[in-house]
């Protein structure tokens, strides 16, 4: 070891343990100004003012490692627990957004931080009873409890009650719209549920207009433009999936609910009220087309078809079930009307062509053991038969709602894809034969019951005759649609009337080869030769009579060809019974 040297200088063990002093002084003050959650969360809330707390929160939240995150957020509202009615509430935060002094990242952090302080319970939900409602500590709550029972022209904040109950819900949604994060998607989920568990199924809360406004609420917070694509599909599909009529009310509640943020309410409001309010600046989207838009995946400014449709179990689950509104749609209790008015069928009819094939499986199911179907007189195939046809009759031949061509194709296209099976052999249970069999009697009743409606105009008389002998077609169960063929079997079908005559006189191409449709030039004829007025139209060749002889007596006259062998005359044959079967019940009713 050194020692010190007679000339004073300093040794080895003396320089030794000055740097150890130096270095545990060191130490000694790091850890003295170490940040912890507990630390932030009083420098957070101990702010003068609010602004100056949402910043200091934001800069610590964004700040903390992931693994302190939680921390951090437990600590702010335990010291604050009424952040949320203060300096935390979106409006307050899109504010100092828009003021520039908070950056769209910082507020993105807060949405996150309040998102991740509801998911794991460091928000504080009490319930308790109120007035005809039930209430709790949640801020949010106060949303659809408060804003509800509000009068429309009460004045809040200088607003009209309605104008601020759409504006507090616009707030929201821009708040936790700032953030993409799993953490926020999460809260999506679990505030949802949280509403309705509480106010619209609740059994204790009494006042239905709470429940309308929670129910749509839900439905926004859910089929939010920022929302992840699948949310409300998947979150609907695992609370109603195997209770349809319970969505069927919340679809139901949640329309009620929307009547009073729509822009047609908001302007009456503006108008009675004498104020210069922009309705359509705080209108919020209707509830319902929100739903159709969101279970097609599309909820965004993105144009449609250049954004992929959803193709989950969820996806067509709510597809299907927004397909029955259209056919049976409930009455709002508030207004008397309908829920199905023609902009939601117009979107429910988009998300019928995105997911035709899932729907068209539900409705074609053949199940004949399910009686009392969803509580009615009907088994399963007959509620099928009844609610498709009902869907068929407001979208196939519209006028108000665009895609009905492409319902028909739809519904062709899927005819053909059966019957494909059915030739190829590879068809268990019969499953296909009955597919065509109930899907051909709903269009027969569909078409029955709107042709009145649709053989006054020659044009929609074009597409009602196109369409009816398109079904004959895609049905009729030859291995090639020669175009010699198809004229002789239609020729036959139709007789000496002015179809029939019509049919065998045209010289032109009667069926497209490539489709194995009639022509546009083939449609022309028929509807030029068949008749010049609505009265020849019906008597000469109703839509009943020619789709019933198309799908049945094709199917007959090829059962007897020996060219298609005896095991597929007996498909052909167990259609036709079927097709009986479903087409009697539906003359009945």
């Amino acid at each position: 070891m050194l020692s010190a040297d007679g000339g004073g200088s300093v040794t080895a063990t003396s320089q030794t343990s000055q740097v150890d002093h130096g270095l545990s002084a060191q130490i000694a003050s790091q850890v003295a100004t170490q940040v912890t959650p507990q630390s932030e969360a009083q420098r957070v809330t101990s702010q003068t003012d609010d602004r100056a707390k949402a910043q200091a929160f934001a800069t610590a939240y964004n700040a903390a490692p992931a693994d302190q995150r939680e921390a951090l957020v437990r600590e702010v509202f335990a010291k604050d627990p009424e952040a949320l009615n203060g300096w935390l509430n979106p409006e307050s935060v899109n504010t100092l957004v828009k003021d520039g002094w908070l950056t769209d990242n910082e507020r993105s952090g807060l949405a996150e931080a309040v998102a991740l302080g509801f998911n794991k319970g460091a928000i504080p939900v009490e319930p308790g009873q109120a007035a005809y409602s039930i209430t709790t500590s949640l801020a949010f709550d106060q949303i659809p409890v408060q804003n509800a029972g509000l009068a429309p022209h009460q004045e809040v904040d200088g607003l009209p009650a309605a104008y601020q109950y759409a504006d507090n819900i616009n707030q929201f949604l821009e708040f936790f719209g700032s953030s993409p994060s799993p953490e926020v998607a999460q809260f999506r989920q679990n505030y949802a549920n949280h509403l309705i568990d509480t106010y619209v199924e609740n059994p204790k809360q009494q006042n239905y207009d709470v429940r309308d406004a929670a129910a749509h609420f839900a439905t926004q917070i859910l089929a939010d433009r920022a929302a992840p694509r699948e949310l409300a599909s998947q979150v609907l599909f695992d609370r109603y999936g195997a209770n349809p009529d319970g969505f069927r009310a919340f679809a139901q509640y949640a329309a009620q609910g929307g009547l009073y943020t729509s822009e047609a309410y908001l302007q009456h409001i503006t108008d009675m009220w004498g104020g210069d309010e922009q309705a359509s600046r705080y209108a919020i989207d209707d509830p319902v087309i929100a739903l159709a838009q969101a279970a097609d995946g599309y909820r965004g400014n993105v144009p449609t078809h250049l954004v992929p449709p959803l193709a989950t179990e969820a996806s067509d689950w709510l597809a299907t079930e927004l397909t029955g509104l259209v056919a049976n749609p409930p009455e709002l209790s508030n207004t008397h009307e309908s829920l199905a008015t023609t902009e939601r069928t117009q979107a429910i009819t988009s998300a019928f062509i995105t997911h035709s094939d899932a729907v068209l499986d539900r409705f074609t199911n053949p199940d004949v053991e399910s009686e009392h179907y969803r509580d009615t007189d009907m088994n399963q195939w007959q509620y099928n038969l009844d609610t498709f046809s009902g869907f068929l009759q407001r979208t196939m031949f519209a006028s108000d709602v665009i895609g009905g061509a492409a319902v028909r194709d739809k519904v062709l296209d899927y005819i053909g894809d059966q019957r494909a099976i059915v030739e190829s052999g590879a068809n268990p249970g019969n499953l296909s034969e009955q597919r065509i069999a109930l899907l051909s009697a709903t269009t027969v009743e569909a078409v029955r019951n709107i042709q009145s409606d649709i053989a006054a105009e020659k044009a929609e008389r074009e597409e009602l005759i196109g369409f009816t002998v398109d079904l004959a077609l895609t049905a009729l169960p030859l291995p090639s649609k020669a175009n010699d063929a198809v004229t002789g079997a239609l020729g036959q079908l139709f007789g000496a009337g002015p179809i029939g005559t019509a049919v065998k006189d045209f010289s032109g191409q009667l069926v497209d080869a490539g489709t194995g449709r009639l022509t546009d030039e083939a449609k022309a004829w028929l509807t030029e030769h068949a008749t010049p007025s609505e009265a020849q139209l019906l008597d000469a060749y109703t839509a009943q009579d020619g789709l019933t002889a198309a799908t049945v007596t094709l199917y007959e006259q090829q059962s007897r060809n020996p060219a298609i062998g005896p095991e597929l005359a007996d498909d052909y044959q167990d259609i036709v019974s079927a097709y009986n079967i479903y087409n009697n019940w539906a003359d009945t009713r």
